[in-house]
């Protein structure tokens, strides 16, 4: 127990000798950046995909990696550095190494290798030097005995066959097929141990080839038409001893027999390859594009046999086993689109099918008939479905696909295990809106791994075992827009503020209690709605009153209490538009006796004093002071009296308020009848103070009024004429402002006062500042027992300072060029406020200089080095702030200060900190700790005084210690020697 308190003494004032280490924790609300993932490819260890930071675009479209788990997805690295694209593309495995095309912004588009760390993807080779950005890349990457071949040109033999084993010198041309011109091999896959493609060797036109990866070994085939046109269109498919394809061998100029294009097979010899059957008789072509599936050793396919339409058939590769499976659309029309999809799961196939009453759908076939069936009408009625892929799940005997449907026209996610009871829809999933060439989906252990977009994240990772529970959110790899919180309000230990979470919302009401939990959107208010930046927030009855719109009443008066149902506009004040002041003209608001006094605008009256406690009813114009002048109502009706500096005395409301001949002094006791004017000088008011309860009235020729509330008690006060007071800052009833100088133009001081000219006192002119010729005073706040304020060049040229005084002492603290009025905050006495360089600093009764606080995010994120943190707030516990990380945009933040820290302010340690040197310091990874004495152990210690790390080595002056397991933070590294202890700060990336 003695030792653990010991611990964390030193820990307390190792804290403030360096500055005090503090956990912050952002409060994330914006999570709508897109990520866009594209290209999933499963492999052993994971699966490799391409993703995007979006909007902000720091790094472009790169490589990523997952193991299947939140920690292990990462960027793998930024193969082209900065905001451009490497855009990695026609991605292949080969023994668990990724091969597939980027472009460093160096090399252009080539082939790279990814092992799935940063070190491991390399380029293999610069295949085409100095190539520009209209050379297409390599492509139709297959992986085969061991090497990936590809169609590729070095700018010397045009689009050839290539072959890469992973290394520079082992990326070579197999053959130039095509030695006057491309060859442009094309749809490569693996059959029987050979490599087949369709190539054109300038001679005999588009046909079928193979190779065995050696420049003997690649042949052709077999010419199918052999008057040199070619005869290939579209792609190959397997099926147990033959593959499949279409092809025409018409030979248009010899009056040979004209079969169009057609099904054909090869066992991949010359005599081998031959026509299965000519299913559409004469020259039209059953097919032009071969959209098929194997399955049983049989070949599935759309074909049209001029008769029935394009429908679904069959074939064992004769002629006699070439079927029509079933005629679904018995209109005559195509039951099947000729660029259909076809999968299979459990002995079935699927594809989209129109039997001209459903619409096109999901259907399946077991390859009979009467097997072949629509799975559900998704899309009721004649609607079709739009679907562009299906993928299938084996691990869970699913398929899943992006749809519309009757209930959606938004295609969203849908699961299927092939029965109508079993295809259901998975809400609040929806299309990535991904190009069809690109994959979206792929399963890795058991789960589905896919790009997917909902409203809070955008376009982003999600998985799914197959189930409606079993689809989550995976992972938010891009988040960087701003939820830009603003006008933080305390509201009884409560943070209430503006903010988004959703883009097209606009900016609505939050509050937190800070936690993430307890961080929500209060009310979305309105479409595209708004609480206005500038006005001003109060509290009255522990609620939030506030300005805003809602898209339909203009800005007028709203209050919250912190749900949704509490949370209303009080009264539409302006039924054609808005009551309040917004965007360049900032609503004041005054709150007394859970009241709120303010100017508005009926549209008929013109700006006039209102009042509100909270309720419709309870809000009303307290009186029509102004009512001649052509005003801001209908017609020009009635003036604007502009009521302003509402200030309470004695249970009654004082304000400024113009009638026709002045600006009056008026109060009210909240009621229409109990409001009146008090007096109405010959040169009208301004500014309203109160001190040692009385009101001090700007007097608009010069001087002060001091008033006790009435008309009689109201009188000339004499204070010098030159004072312009324009502040309510006041401390030990003595009111501090900020004046010119006597007999001294554009020169300020500040004073004090106690409303008479003899307890009057300048405490700081300015004129004898060594650095700054005209000093501008502002931003007085008062936090402790002191006034603090800035000084700064009336130009802003120079770096501001923080001063302080308490009346009496009047002192310079700190000088930086981020001193700002909206950095500032006192927190339980404390005066936090932020500096230029990421700091936090705060000052206190008990220190005469200020200490930094270092701050810690705790929640795997840090601010970025350019971030300011701004809209201080304090409520209950906790200091809440607004910064700018890379990762998330400008988000929330909240700290809880330790105030037993703060309020320490000595410190005394008798051994030397210097002699312990830590490098690299800030690490990751492996730390160098060397000393100027021996030492045998190492102990290393949280922010908390916790033991993580503890050590017995050998006598040494230099050990290397691997820090890789602990995560990012502040620690404390000790080492003994002798029994004595030298302690140093380290810091964990």
């Amino acid at each position: 127990m003695k030792k653990t308190y010991l611990i964390f003494l030193f820990i307390l004032n190792l804290q403030i000798s360096f500055g005090q280490s503090i956990e912050a924790t952002k409060i994330e609300l914006n999570f709508q950046e897109d990520s866009h993932p594209q290209n999933l490819i499963a492999s052993q260890s994971g699966f490799y995909f391409t993703a995007t930071d979006g909007y902000f675009d720091n790094f472009g479209r790169e490589l990523w990696f997952s193991d299947g788990t939140l920690d292990g997805t990462y960027k793998i690295k930024d193969i082209n550095q900065g905001s451009n694209s490497s855009s990695p593309n026609s991605f292949t495995i080969l023994n668990n190494i990724l091969f597939f095309t980027a472009n460093d912004g160096i090399h252009g588009t080539e082939l790279w290798k990814s092992n799935g760390t940063e070190e491991g993807t390399v380029l293999v080779k610069d295949i085409r030097s100095n190539n520009s950005s209209t050379y297409n890349p390599p492509r139709n990457l297959v992986a085969f005995n061991n090497k990936v071949y590809f169609n590729a040109t070095d700018g010397v033999n045009g689009y050839e066959l290539w072959v890469s084993d992973g290394t520079e010198e082992g990326t070579n041309l197999v053959k130039d097929i095509n030695t006057n011109g491309n060859s442009s091999p094309f749809n490569l896959f693996v059959f029987n141990n050979f490599l087949y493609f369709s190539a054109d060797d300038g001679t005999h036109g588009k046909e079928l080839w193979k190779s065995d990866g050696t420049e003997a070994g690649t042949i052709l085939v077999k010419d199918i038409n052999n008057n040199g046109n070619g005869s290939l269109n579209g792609n190959f498919i397997v099926s147990n001893d033959f593959f499949f394809f279409y092809a025409t061998s018409d030979n248009y100029y010899t009056g040979t027999t004209f079969y169009g294009y057609e099904l054909w097979r090869s066992d991949g010899t010359e005599t081998g390859t031959v026509m299965v059957k000519d299913i559409r008789d004469g020259t039209a072509s059953s097919n032009t594009e071969f959209k098929g599936i194997e399955l049983n050793g049989n070949l599935f396919f759309a074909a049209n046999d001029g008769i029935n339409g394009a429908e679904l058939w069959k074939s064992d590769g004769t002629e006699a086993g070439t079927t029509l499976v079933k005629n679904i659309d018995k209109s005559n029309l195509n039951g099947l689109s000729y660029n259909n999809i076809f999968k299979k799961l459990n002995n079935k196939i699927y594809f989209l099918g129109n039997d001209n009453i459903h619409g096109t759908e999901i259907w399946t076939s077991d390859g009979t008939e009467d097997g072949t069936k629509l799975v559900k009408d998704i899309n009721e009625g004649e609607a079709s479905v739009w679907i562009e892929k299906i993928h299938v799940d084996e691990s869970n005997d699913k398929i899943l696909f992006y749809t519309t449907s009757t209930n959606s026209n938004q295609r969203i996610l849908w699961v299927s295990d092939g029965t109508e009871n079993g295809t259901i829809q998975i809400p609040n999933v929806e299309t990535p809106n991904t190009s069809s060439t690109q994959e979206y989906f792929c399963t890795f252990n058991d789960k589905t791994f896919f790009s997917g977009k909902n409203q809070k994240n955008g376009n982003e990772l999600f998985v799914t075992d197959g189930t409606l529970q079993g689809t989550n959110f995976f992972k938010d790899l891009n988040y960087s827009t701003s939820s830009a919180p603003s006008k933080l309000t305390d509201v009884n230990g409560k943070v209430f503020f503006r903010g988004s979470n959703e883009q097209e919302f606009g900016n609505q009401l939050f509050s937190s209690d800070g936690t993430i939990n307890g961080t929500i959107m209060v009310k979305r208010i309105g479409e595209n709605s708004n609480i206005d930046d500038l006005s001003e927030t109060v509290v009255i009855n522990n609620k939030l009153f506030f300005s805003a719109h809602d898209n339909s009443n203009g800005y007028e008066p709203w209050i919250s209490d912190g749900t949704e149902e509490g949370t209303f506009m009080i009264k539409d004040i302006r039924s054609d538009g808005s009551s309040l002041r917004n965007h360049n003209n900032k609503q004041y608001f005054y709150a007394s006796d859970n009241k709120v006094y303010f100017s508005a605008n009926d549209g008929v009256h013109g700006f006039e004093p209102w009042v509100s406690n909270g309720l419709e009813e309870g809000t009303f114009m307290l009186k029509d002071i102004n009512t001649v002048g052509n005003g801001t109502g209908h017609n020009a009706e009635g003036g604007s009296s502009n009521s302003m500096y509402f200030t309470e005395l004695n249970g009654y409301i004082y304000f400024n308020a113009n009638i026709p001949s002045n600006s009056s002094l008026w109060k009210t006791d909240g009621t229409q009848s109990g409001t009146e004017i008090i007096f109405t000088p010959y040169s009208g008011i301004g500014y309203i103070n109160k001190i040692n309860n009385k009101l001090l009235i700007n007097n608009s020729s010069g001087g002060y009024w001091i008033s006790d509330g009435t008309t009689n008690g109201t009188t000339l006060s004499d204070l010098p004429s030159y004072l312009n007071i324009n502040t309510n800052i006041t401390l030990n009833n003595e009111l501090f402002f900020i004046s010119r100088l006597k007999d001294i133009s554009n020169r300020y001081g500040l004073y004090k006062t106690d409303g008479t000219a003899n307890g009057t006192k300048l405490l700081y002119e300015g004129l004898n500042h060594p650095t700054i010729s005209t000093v501008s005073i502002e931003n007085l706040i008062k936090c402790g027992k002191y006034i603090y304020f800035t000084i700064t060049d009336y130009w802003y040229t120079n770096v501001p300072e923080l001063w302080r005084t308490d009346g009496n002492i009047t002192e310079k603290l700190d000088i930086d060029s981020s001193l700002n009025s909206s950095l500032f905050e006192c927190h339980k006495n404390n005066l936090f406020y932020t500096t230029d360089n990421n700091e936090i600093k705060y000052l206190n009764d008990n220190l005469n200089e200020p200490k930094s606080l270092n701050i810690v995010i705790t929640n795997n994120d840090s601010l970025s080095e350019y971030s300011y943190k701004y809209n201080l707030t304090s409520s209950g516990d906790n200091l809440y702030f607004s910064g700018y990380t890379d990762l998330s945009g400008e988000e929330l933040f909240v700290m809880t200060p330790n105030l037993s820290v703060l309020n320490l302010h000595t410190f005394q340690n008798t051994d030397k900190l210097n002699k312990i040197n830590i490098y690299p310091n800030p690490s990751n990874s492996f730390i160098n700790i060397k000393s100027g004495k021996w030492f045998n152990k190492l102990n290393i210690y949280d922010i908390r005084g916790n033991l993580i790390i503890k050590k017995h080595i050998e006598n040494t002056l230099e050990t290397k210690l691997n820090v890789n397991n602990l995560t990012k933070g502040i620690y404390f590294l000790e080492i003994i020697s002798d029994n004595k202890k030298l302690t140093q700060k380290l810091i964990i990336e």
